[in-house]
């Protein structure tokens, strides 16, 4: 969820410093958090941020075939 990726970051942080790589947001609509544990497995949490149609990451989206489905089933046709 979004609303705790700034929770993730201050916890990690708290515990290892350097462990902590983001928040960072992404051309696909998502903010990104990279966590090192100290066994050394690379853990990265993803949260969707709120569509917004007239953002760049919309326009990027769109750019590459990927667009809205206003007003369907997300699960339309996929069964």
């Amino acid at each position: 969820m979004l609303n705790q990726i700034d929770g993730i970051v201050e916890a990690c942080r708290a515990l290892i410093p350097e462990s902590v790589d983001g928040p960072r947001d992404t051309p696909w609509n998502t903010r990104d958090v990279e966590v090192i544990t100290p066994e050394k497995a690379r853990i990265v949490f993803t949260a969707g941020k709120p569509w917004d149609p007239a953002s760049q990451e919309a326009r990027n989206l769109e750019a590459v075939g990927i667009t809205p489905g206003v007003g369907r089933d997300d699960n339309e046709g996929h069964a």
